[in-house]
């Protein structure tokens, strides 16, 4: 977690989660990798974690697979998450990677 960019996101995501204790960092870095292969298996292929709408569809990711009693709320942001995702698969924006491969 030495990278500046993954410290950002786990920071962003535990903030959405309401989380201050760095002692799910590992499950949440787990959840984003997770999130980010996703995404390139439902056709996004510009997947930047900085970017406004990546992060958000991380959020909603790990919201949903976060483990919390609420079903109905996990399945609330899970659908977010899939239309989401499918928004971006279709947006001209996230079909082509840049030179890194992200």
């Amino acid at each position: 977690m030495e990278n500046t960019v993954e410290t950002e996101i786990i920071a962003a995501v535990k903030m959405s989660l309401r989380i201050s204790t760095s002692a799910f960092d590992t499950e949440l870095a787990e959840l984003i990798d997770a999130c980010m292969l996703d995404l390139k298996m439902k056709g996004v292929q510009k997947i930047d974690d900085s970017e406004k709408l990546t992060r958000q569809a991380i959020k909603l990711f790990c919201r949903a697979n976060f483990a919390n009693g609420d079903t109905k709320e996990r399945e609330l942001y899970a659908d977010r998450y899939e239309k989401l995702a499918a928004a971006m698969s279709l947006c001209s924006f996230y079909d082509k990677a840049d030179e890194n491969g992200t």
